[in-house]
């Protein structure tokens, strides 16, 4: 019994696409609920948070199955705080530069731009 659960983990390292459609349809399921069932869009929370938590408890699962730990795929806790800087400083730039566009585009059709705030 354990060949041949060690032949099919071998089969997964090498060949890992079944996996990671399998994992993506899971995300996606939860997804979908979540949308359309839960509806987190129209809450505090703001969208795309429980698909978000089930894959990286998937992940964890993968991480646990195929041997490996949180730092082999490069989740340091010494270069949390570091991380965290970059990752503040990147999506900062993304959203002005969105939202930079996005003026420009309403001020080209005429529509006076205004900045408000929704979830």
């Amino acid at each position: 019994m354990y060949t041949e659960n060690n032949n099919n983990m071998c089969n997964i390292q090498k060949n890992p696409i079944m996996f990671i459609w399998f994992f993506y349809a899971v995300c996606f399921v939860f997804r979908a609920v979540e949308y359309f069932v839960v509806r987190t869009d129209q809450g505090i929370i703001g969208e795309a948070f429980i698909h978000k938590l089930t894959g990286i408890g998937l992940l964890a699962i993968a991480i646990h199955i195929w041997g490996y730990k949180w730092r082999d795929i490069v989740f340091r806790a010494d270069n949390t705080s570091k991380g965290i800087c970059y990752d503040l400083l990147f999506g900062s730039a993304v959203c002005a530069i969105a939202y930079a566009v996005e003026m420009f585009i309403n001020q080209s059709a005429g529509n006076m731009p205004s900045l408000e705030r929704y979830v």
